[in-house]
């Protein structure tokens, strides 16, 4: 595909000089991130640019708690995590890391197609505080919609239940 081209390309140039072998694997990385929130907008901006301009897919869980995940290859996922993990930032953490390892093109493995943006609808009636808690088990449906139900403990401690339809 289109996609491989360039990554062999930049692989020949790598000063470790990278065997055959190795260069026609891709790693997927698919990295969970958890804050205590994620509310500015200038913050939220950064992380949709960086995910898109290193080619990454997955979402950004607006509001409290704020969640990340972004899925590529791992020199782009750990690019991100230190390009969004400013000094300042003090309540984030990478919960967990999953490497998926590909013949060639790894496109097949993500579990998104894209990089968006979710928003739930928040509990409670807030008026203009910014201060909204988001709906978990919408979350949790997300989540095992994407292949992912696993992850809701890792994310928040506790195993997540479903009302019974």
């Amino acid at each position: 595909t289109e996609n491989s081209l360039p990554y062999l390309e930049n692989s020949k140039v790598s000063a470790e000089g990278v065997s055959k072998e190795t260069a026609a694997k891709e790693t997927i990385q698919r990295m969970w991130i958890y804050s205590h929130h994620i509310y500015r907008q200038e913050l939220r901006k950064k992380i949709f640019e960086c995910a898109k301009k290193l080619n990454l897919t997955g979402f950004r869980l607006t509001g409290k708690p704020g969640v990340i995940c972004v899925e590529g290859i791992r020199e782009n996922c750990e690019e991100f995590w230190r390009v969004i993990r400013y000094p300042n930032w003090k309540h984030i953490s990478c919960k967990h890391v999953e490497t998926v390892e590909a013949e060639g093109s790894s496109d097949h493995l993500r579990l998104f197609r894209a990089f968006e943006d979710l928003q739930f609808q928040a509990h409670g009636d807030y008026g203009l505080r910014n201060d909204y808690h988001m709906d978990l088990g919408q979350f949790l449906e997300f989540l095992k919609q994407h292949q992912s139900g696993h992850i809701f403990q890792i994310l928040f401690g506790v195993e997540g239940k479903l009302a019974d339809k």
